[in-house]
């Protein structure tokens, strides 16, 4: 669900939309302990999530003139290993 700012039409996130985030990772894909098949597709969806919000900051910064914003993901990986 893409919403736009009335005022400059441009992608927004809101509150509607975290919840919506939150409420598909703990309904839909469930309680995810490190390790599950859970913990590995609410990974997984949250990644495609953050793609997809880099993707609309892309077309946000192509379609201006002189705006000077980048657009990066960084995702965090640990190596399993805890002390």
């Amino acid at each position: 669900m893409r919403r736009v700012n009335p005022v400059t039409l441009l992608p927004q996130i809101s509150e509607a939309q975290i919840l919506s985030y939150a409420k598909f990772l703990s309904e839909d894909i469930g309680y995810r302990t490190v390790g599950t098949r859970e913990h590995a597709l609410g990974d997984a969806w949250m990644v495609e999530q953050a793609k997809e919000l880099q993707k609309q900051c892309e077309e946000v910064v192509k379609g201006s003139t002189g705006r000077k914003l980048e657009c990066e993901v960084w995702r965090q990986e640990g190596s399993g290993s805890h002390r």
